[in-house]
This record gives structure tokens, sequence and C-alpha cells, in this order.
């Protein structure tokens, strides 16, 4: 994380930070997702006929299912991951790192993919298919964590920058999110409150209790 000489976050280059590592990931995920197609091997034929190459294709079917559901599990983490950087402003290296892991795990997606293609019918096929999907998710998890552990990382949606943490640590209506009608703190409230004269707290009790008195007298 980039700070200036007075303390805070340079932004620009957090945002600069986090758009290379955005571009990096969305190249190994496309990369990834191409090579899935070079699981799908061409079919080879004994005979030069039609109905050879129309049992050939046939017979390749498990890879056809193989390459459509890793590319439909890789565009869903993508688009996972996407909406997660999306909401981060600057990064670190736990994040950086977390970001690599996770991109592992999607380059080797078209190994497992021609794994369960070709032994469908056997257990161990699917479930190393399986596990390597669910590394996939805790490891799409962990940058979720990261992303959400540290409000600092998060885009301000009303497009003010955020606090420099001393200037945080000193208000403690602003850390406790005490906060009165117009922006002032409660705390603030209360003691003005309570330095006023009670003619001013309660103009109305005051009325009452002379129109009370005019009465009873």
């Amino acid at each position: 994380m980039h700070r200036t000489d007075d303390g805070r976050i340079d932004h620009e280059h957090s945002k600069a930070q986090l758009e290379r590592m955005a571009f990096f990931s969305d190249a190994v995920f496309a990369i990834a997702m191409t090579l899935l197609v070079v699981e799908v091997k061409l079919p080879h034929i004994a005979r030069f006929d039609d109905v050879s190459l129309a049992n050939a294709l046939l017979a390749i079917i498990p890879s056809y299912v193989g390459f459509l559901v890793s590319f439909l599990v890789l565009a869903r983490f993508w688009v996972s991951h996407h909406v997660v950087l999306g909401e981060l402003r600057p990064t670190n290296t736990r994040l950086l790192w977390a970001n690599l892991m996770l991109l592992l795990a999607v380059a080797f997606i078209p190994f497992p993919t021609a794994v369960v293609a070709e032994y469908a019918q056997l257990r161990v096929g699917v479930g190393f298919y399986a596990v390597w999907l669910v590394l996939l998710g805790l490891l799409n998890q962990r940058i979720i964590r990261i992303g959400i552990s540290d409000p600092a990382r998060r885009r301000q949606r009303r497009g003010s920058p955020p606090l420099p943490a001393r200037q945080l640590d000193s208000d403690p209506d602003r850390r406790t999110g005490l906060r009165g009608r117009h922006g002032v703190p409660a705390r603030s409230l209360g003691r003005a409150r309570h330095r006023q004269p009670d003619h001013l707290l309660y103009p109305a009790a005051k009325g009452l209790s002379a129109r009370s008195c005019t009465a009873i007298a």
C-alpha cells in the first residue's frame, strides 16, 4: 500500500496497482478458458466415410461436456473475481499472493478437465475434478475475505476518500458511529443540551406550568 509524505493513501498509485493485477488476472483466465478446447481431441477414423466420422464424434461427447462445464465454471469464477476487484481500492502483498494462488488453480483446470473427460466412468477421475473445483472455490473465498476484512480497501460509494487512520482513531464519535442530526456528534449534542436552561429545552412545559398556576390562582 503506497502512501504520500503526509501518511495518506496514494489512491492513484493504488488504482494503477489494482488495474495491473486485474489485467494480469483477466489474461490468465482467458488463456485457461481457451486451453480447454485443446483437450477436445480431433477424432481418428479407420474408414473415410460419414458413418465412421459420426461415430467418432459421438465417442468424444465426454470431452464436449468437460469443456462446457469447465468453461462455465471458470466464467462464474471470473465474474466473481471481477466483482471483488471492483470493490477494492488498494492492494498489498497478502492480496497479491492470494490472487496468484487462485490464478494457479485456474491455469491448472484444463488438466482435471481432460482427466474427467477421459475417465468419466471412474470415481477417481470425477473425484479429482470435483476436489479441484472445491479448491478453486476456497481460494476465491479467501480473496473475498481479504477484501472485506479491511474497510480501507473498499471503494467509497459516496465518492469521498477514506479518512487516515490517525484521524479516524482520534474521533470517538466517528469510530463508534454515534452521530446526531446534520452530522453533529451525538456527544456534542448531549453536552450542549445539558448546558441549556430548562426553559429553552422545554418551552411547552414552561407554558403549561404558567397556565396551570394561573388557573389555580
